[in-house]
């Protein structure tokens, strides 16, 4: 639980997309959730018809499209969902 309050407090102030979020999402991953092989496990602006994915999780089929604060989630959303319906079949996104 203190890994938690820790990781909360020092993103609290933050939220630039482009210089923060594989920062983020790496300490995220090893420090809360303990994955010990994270250039393995996360896989950081993969092109797919020039265009970039913020990040993919491939194990889960999970497709991450970050925003920076303030930023417009609806259009992210939607961003992410073009994103995945370029995908092959067997790595669409789940989440």
């Amino acid at each position: 639980m203190n890994e938690l309050k820790s990781f909360i407090e020092r993103w609290k102030e933050h939220g630039y997309e482009k210089g923060e979020a594989q920062i983020f999402w790496t300490t995220l991953l090893t420090d809360i959730f303990n994955v010990k092989d994270v250039a393995s496990f996360i896989f950081f602006e993969q092109q797919i018809n020039g265009k970039f994915i913020d990040a993919r999780i491939p194990s889960t089929n999970v497709l991450i499209e970050q925003k920076s604060t303030g930023k417009d989630l609806d259009a992210a959303y939607l961003q992410a969902k073009s994103y995945d319906n370029e995908l092959p079949y067997n790595k669409k996104s789940r989440w």
